[in-house]
């Protein structure tokens, strides 16, 4: 089997405008303030709990997070991952289907993710999500035995729904949008259901090495959330720890480096045109008008990128409704790596003629209804909008918990929410008319994807 090479991983260094983080050596007291519990285990996972207390709600949700996506799935093998996903799902989703939970697991290009949300009473624990705990560590946390005929079958399952995707307009639009704008080498054009010639060349012994590198504990993260009682988020974690034991530490996966998620398409240009066809008889035409900035997250100016947007969003969508383009329009706001921002709206509409013609002379108007619009009233107001609402309420306990988390993750260090207002706060309204100013001077590219 040959395994795919990757680059040495190291963590983000930090270069925003206010020190983020929870200072050094007070990381534990900040955890017993506000309620969260860190357990870091022998075998390299890392098991963390908080709890929203309320008194009419009885509810968890668990994340397992594993560091091993689609990306690193061995040559000639794409797909390998999904096909994982699918046959140890199967006792799981019964399960919660039976208990009322709900489970899903999603194989994405750099990670595997598991979920479960279900009530969580401890005076009920055979209800809920407490019964499909051990059902879904059954499944990963031991070898996975395969037949030959049980393969084939889900292979089969999973032909069926990539011939499924493969004609769908939504789909072949956003990957010739990922195709335009990221380099091939990219983790974000990595295809997580794979293709089909790779997948019947899969055998039951390969399957079952991939089991092991997937669910490899180091790095792992699981993560539960209650809204209830402490002593809701306590019995889980209580359940999961013995669980997590179970699991053998083969060894630590290689991580996606930093600068392969912010390669471009060597061709990709900033005011380019880029159309292509679906071949699907849809009759629906997608057009993207996207702008790439360099950008530092954790700064006023990337907050200020981030309001104006909102904005500019609802302008968007006004003129779009306004002149009967269609019935979809959205903004794009999406982090390339952490030195680069790509903006920009997608809007569906009916297929047009002369397609070029039609998408650049509609851009100077969208341009001027959106932002040749925003004008220092709506600055101020968004500003002072976002300062009351900064003022008025207090950081959520789940925003705070995945901030912890988050930071963790990337930096090897606690975020302190608060911190993250802080930043909030900094932003005026010559921020915002810097962004207005930085879309109007700059063409899009423009990608349209069509049905003809």
């Amino acid at each position: 089997m040959v395994e795919n090479q990757h680059t040495s991983y190291k963590l983000k260094e930090y270069e925003g405008d206010v020190d983020i983080f929870v200072p050094v050596g007070h990381e534990q007291k900040y955890l017993n303030d506000h309620g969260v519990e860190l357990r870091r285990m022998d075998n390299g996972a890392v098991l963390a709990g908080a709890t929203r207390i309320v008194s009419d709600r009885a509810h968890a949700q668990m994340i397992g997070y594993f560091p091993t996506g689609a990306f690193y799935e061995p040559v000639g093998k794409r797909g390998i991952n999904h096909l994982v996903e699918h046959l140890i799902s199967n006792n799981p989703d019964k399960a919660a289907r039976r208990y009322e939970a709900r489970y899903d697991a999603q194989t994405g290009h750099s990670d595997f993710t598991i979920t479960l949300k279900g009530a969580a009473n401890p005076a009920v624990s055979d209800y809920g999500i407490w019964p499909i705990i051990p059902v879904i560590f059954e499944q990963i946390a031991t070898p996975l035995v395969i037949s030959p005929n049980a393969l084939e079958s889900e292979k089969n399952v999973i032909a069926g729904e990539i011939v499924q995707r493969n004609v769908n307009h939504d789909f072949v639009a956003g990957e010739f949008y990922r195709n335009v704008l990221f380099h091939a080498e990219n983790p974000i054009n990595c295809d997580p259901i794979g293709k089909e010639d790779d997948l019947f060349t899969i055998t039951p012994e390969e399957v079952q090495r991939q089991h092991a590198v997937i669910f490899t504990p180091q790095d792992m993260e699981v993560t539960v959330f209650s809204e209830g009682k402490t002593l809701i988020t306590r019995s889980c974690m209580d359940i999961l720890n013995k669980k997590l034991h179970s699991i053998k530490n083969a060894q630590a996966p290689v991580k996606v480096d930093e600068q392969l998620c912010e390669r471009i398409h060597p061709d990709f240009q900033q005011g380019g045109y880029y159309e292509h066809a679906t071949g699907v008889p849809q009759g629906k035409m997608t057009v993207r008008y996207i702008w790439l900035f360099p950008s530092t997250p954790f700064t006023a100016a990337s907050y200020a990128t981030g309001r104006f947007m909102d904005i500019a969003a609802h302008k968007a969508f006004a003129f779009y409704r306004e002149n009967g383009l269609g019935y979809s329009c959205d903004k794009i706001d999406q982090w390339v790596g952490s030195s680069k921002r790509l903006l920009g709206f997608k809007m569906v509409m009916r297929v047009r003629e002369n397609k070029e013609e039609f998408v650049r002379n509609l851009y100077p108007h969208l341009n001027s209804a959106v932002f040749g619009s925003f004008g220092r009233e709506d600055a101020e107001h968004v500003t002072e909008m976002a300062t009351r609402r900064l003022s008025a309420l207090p950081v959520a306990t789940e925003s705070r918990f995945q901030n912890i988390m988050y930071g963790l993750r990337r930096y090897g260090r606690m975020i302190d929410a608060d911190k993250l207002n802080e930043i909030d706060k900094i932003v005026t309204a010559r921020h915002l008319e810097q962004v207005q100013h930085q879309l109007i001077a700059s063409e899009p590219a423009m990608i349209v994807v069509s049905d003809s």
